[in-house]
């Protein structure tokens, strides 16, 4: 490829906010970014037009491609080549010697999808990555899997008429008499606190998404997401509800004196029922 002189470009700020936002600058800062690229055949220069190491994150990489004053060439080849591959949606391109967002877009999801089916801590050589999506290899060979965390938790929270009968039930059978409105909303709310902290049930664990090739009703093939391996762990929280408040009931001065009242009441009936008919 032949060399030239590229001048220097002043960019549209749009386009410069938008290699900021590839490179991280911004929230939501994608894995890719910290991911190793190859810069050895990219040659790659920063703002200062000092070349970058051979081994460059993928940050580095989003940022030079707004660098059009010391990457021009580069990225002037990128571009030609990235509008080539499927799916990239760059229909047209800009000026020589110029990037639009979209074409960066373009390129860095390109890189993307290198990282997501390579090896990963593998590094990246951007010819290999763009060879392998034309051929089809780099979507359709192992390792493929994108992995996805599962953390299910399932909780018990009071409904709070279930709640009102509920405790009026407990208080029945622990202490004879229906509770106060203040006791029904104490032991709700008490539960409501503890059940929102202990899920009653909780699952862990991964599953893996893979990119598979699917046929089309016109005959070709589309790439999609499929469903891979999954392991999980699930652990149950068995205290409910009914539990909670009667534990919590057993737990006050009131049950307390009302088992020991019974108990004197018994012991005073055995005594008249062992005394009866005696002087």
């Amino acid at each position: 490829m032949a060399k030239f002189k590229q001048k220097g470009i002043t960019l549209d700020p749009a386009t410069v906010a938008a290699a900021g936002a590839a490179s991280g600058t911004t929230t939501g800062t994608k894995a890719w970014l910290n991911a190793p690229i190859d810069n050895t055949n990219l040659g790659l220069k920063d703002a200062s037009g000092k070349l970058l190491p051979s081994t460059i994150t993928g940050s580095q990489f989003a940022t030079a491609l707004a660098n059009t004053k010391y990457n021009g060439q580069t990225i002037e080849a990128i571009k030609q080549v990235v509008a080539t591959l499927p799916g990239t949606g760059l229909t047209k391109l800009s000026a020589t010697g110029q990037i639009t967002p979209s074409e960066i877009t373009a390129i860095n999801s390109v890189v993307e999808q290198g990282y997501l089916n390579t090896a990963k801590g593998s590094k990246l050589d951007l010819s290999n990555v763009i060879q392998g999506i034309k051929d089809g290899t780099l979507t359709n060979s192992t390792p493929w899997n994108i992995p996805s965390t599962i953390n299910d938790k399932r909780f018990d929270l009071p409904n709070v008429e279930a709640s009102k009968a509920l405790t009026n039930q407990i208080f029945n059978e622990l202490l004879g008499k229906n509770a106060t409105e203040a006791q029904i909303q104490k032991y709700t709310n008490a539960y409501l606190a503890y059940s929102a902290k202990n899920p009653v049930n909780t699952t862990t664990g991964t599953t893996s998404y893979k990119l598979a090739s699917i046929p089309t009703a016109s005959g070709g093939t589309a790439n999609r997401l499929m469903k891979g391996e999954t392991n999980q762990t699930s652990t149950s929280n068995s205290l409910n509800e009914k539990d909670f408040v009667t534990n919590q009931v057993k737990n006050t001065g009131e049950f307390n004196s009302f088992q020991a009242a019974g108990t004197a009441f018994d012991l005073m009936k055995n005594l008249a029922q062992q005394n009866t008919g005696t002087l």
